[in-house]
């Protein structure tokens, strides 16, 4: 990895994080929108599974091209690092365009009325109680409070991820002089 820049390095993870941040946001936008349309839920779900392969898939690319194909454990951990904290910038940023700008509240109020229906066919005073919390909780949600916490759980996730992801990206080749 001596022959590559440090600017290099950083703009060619960032420019893949940006990617990987469409397909995030694509995600999103699916999520939001499958209460009125289920279907929606499948491909959703589809790119929560395959982010992690594609990520790692990314990181493999960019370590066959510009690293001649050797990567310490420390610098995927990195490149990965700097790729996801792109892609979930961009993806929050887009989740709070469309939640604040396009939505309009449906989501928030989709979620709302499942939560309050639910609440009415409760059967014990337990769940209710539960029910009535969480109603009051998302009540008060704002697009900026849900495009936070959007964001939280992609980092959170993330760096757990790409702890696991690093391992199987790096590739040491010990045969070289």
């Amino acid at each position: 990895m001596e022959q590559i820049s440090q600017k290099e390095f950083t703009n060619t993870a960032m420019k893949y994080g940006t990617y990987l941040g469409i397909v995030w946001a694509l995600m999103y936008v699916m999520l939001f929108n499958s209460l009125s349309m289920p279907i929606l839920s499948f491909g959703a779900w589809g790119i929560i599974i395959c982010a992690p392969i594609l990520s790692g898939y990314m990181a493999t690319r960019f370590r066959k091209a510009k690293c001649e194909d050797t990567m310490s454990y420390s610098q995927a951990w990195k490149f990965l690092a700097i790729m996801h904290l792109c892609a979930a910038l961009f993806s929050a940023m887009i989740n709070y365009l469309y939640l604040h700008f396009i939505d309009k509240g449906h989501f928030l109020g989709s979620i709302n009325a499942t939560l309050s229906e639910i609440t009415e066919t409760a059967a014990t005073p337990d769940v209710k109680e539960q029910m009535n919390s969480m109603f009051e909780m998302f009540s008060n949600y704002t697009a900026m409070d849900l495009t936070w916490a959007f964001l939280n759980n992609n980092i959170f996730v993330y760096l757990i991820l790409t702890s696991i992801i690093a391992l199987i990206v790096k590739k040491n080749n010990y045969n070289r002089l």
